[in-house]
């Protein structure tokens, strides 16, 4: 397993996986990996010696809705719709979150 860490801009360390273990962690195949690049579902954190790193974000993401697509027997192409609405329901918890934060200022 090739785990890649790398600081962020505000010196938090990072932990990247190659597509290889998405896909192993997600059950998917190299193929629909790049399928879903190809469709800008999901987007690398950088690409090393062209070996592309993806986030713990979208790792996460990538397995919720791949472990939907598997418990409701979907086809392939529910995944990518399943990670566009995990994505959005993330961001806006994320924004409920800073604007609960700042009303107790």
């Amino acid at each position: 397993m090739t785990l890649l860490m790398k600081q962020d801009n505000n010196s938090h360390l990072m932990v990247h996986f190659s597509l290889e273990e998405i896909a192993q962690l997600c059950k998917l195949t190299h193929d629909e990996i790049l399928e879903l690049l190809e469709y800008k579902t999901i987007s690398p954190a950088y690409k090393v010696n062209g070996e592309y790193f993806f986030t713990t974000e979208t790792l996460n993401l990538l397995v919720l809705a791949c472990k939907q697509r598997n418990d409701y027997d979907m086809e392939f192409f529910s995944v990518v719709i399943n990670y566009q609405y995990l994505e959005r329901i993330e961001e806006l918890q994320n924004k409920i979150q800073t604007l609960h934060a700042l009303s107790k200022f």
